[in-house]
């Protein structure tokens, strides 16, 4: 299965529009850094310099530098909520998991409403096992905005992972009734459909065309996309196309970086070299 989905602070809805980081991308990074000779305590430049090393270029002393400055804008105005949800992300793409919960929870004491962080912060507690809380926080993502695409696929995913099968199915299907062009949506209702235990919940056939419509939206070669259509193609015992489609996951580049995915889809095409579909049951 694809990993929870973290929104990222350029991704999230109009509250990006007090500040867009967006816009800092258009300025030099030098410019930013001489305002802010100028004025060490200006709020706005430090938020723009932390949004443009963070979004412009993301390196890992760019991200330091832009929690640096966020530490800076937060001192300025400690109570908007949109600062502490950059720096989660941040703290996030840093590997610092629970100086990213953190920040999520401060934006969400400021702003209960604010979607994206209720999202993230879910995704970070389910790797930490505490499910029933992230499965709150992503239905109260979805409560506060309805459009919030990753809090519907990470609600589906955490609900399949305790093998609530046609609860997923059923969230998934009002995603992609609100949102029908949502790759994230299409792969994630495609792997349920293709490999669910239950008998009247899986249908490859289905699975079959939600797969390559998540391939049309988001690129035919990506990984998930791949797993999700060798599935599908197992389930109807097509098992020769979900070998070739498999292999093909697990010679992509990214899977390099990912052990853990890599180790994942060589157990689907196993059982497909072995003429048997993939059956995603988790033992509790």
């Amino acid at each position: 299965m694809p990993d929870s989905s973290l929104t990222e602070a350029e991704h999230s809805d109009s509250r990006m529009g007090r500040i867009n980081p967006l816009e800092t991308a258009k300025r030099p990074k030098n410019s930013y850094l001489r305002a802010l000779e100028l004025e060490p305590k200006s709020f706005a430049t430090s938020y723009q310099l932390a949004s443009l090393l963070a979004e412009k270029f993301g390196d890992k002393t760019s991200l330091e530098e832009a929690a640096y400055c966020l530490g800076r804008a937060i001192a300025q105005q400690p109570l908007q909520a949109e600062l502490y949800y950059l720096l989660g992300n941040i703290h996030y793409r840093l590997g610092r998991a629970n100086d990213a919960i953190a920040s999520f929870r401060k934006t969400l004491e400021i702003d209960p409403k604010h979607s994206g962080a209720a999202n993230n912060l879910g995704a970070l507690l389910v790797a930490k096992g505490m499910d029933d809380e992230a499965m709150n926080l992503f239905t109260k993502a979805i409560q506060d905005n309805a459009a919030n695409m990753d809090a519907y696929d990470n609600l589906a995913q955490t609900m399949v992972e305790k093998n609530r099968h046609e609860e997923a199915v059923n969230i998934l299907r009002s995603a992609l009734k609100l949102a029908p062009n949502h790759p994230g949506c299409h792969i994630r209702l495609a792997w349920i459909l293709a490999t669910s235990p239950a008998d009247s919940i899986r249908n490859g056939l289905e699975a079959t065309q939600l797969a390559r419509r998540a391939g049309e939206l988001a690129g035919k070669d990506l990984p998930d996309v791949l797993a999700s259509l060798a599935a599908a193609y197992a389930e109807t015992g097509r098992f020769t196309e979900a070998q070739e489609a498999a292999t093909k996951a697990l010679n992509h580049p990214a899977m390099q970086n990912n052990p853990e995915r890599a180790a994942q889809i060589r157990r689907h095409l196993e059982a497909y070299r072995s003429g048997r579909p993939f059956r995603d049951v988790v033992a509790h």
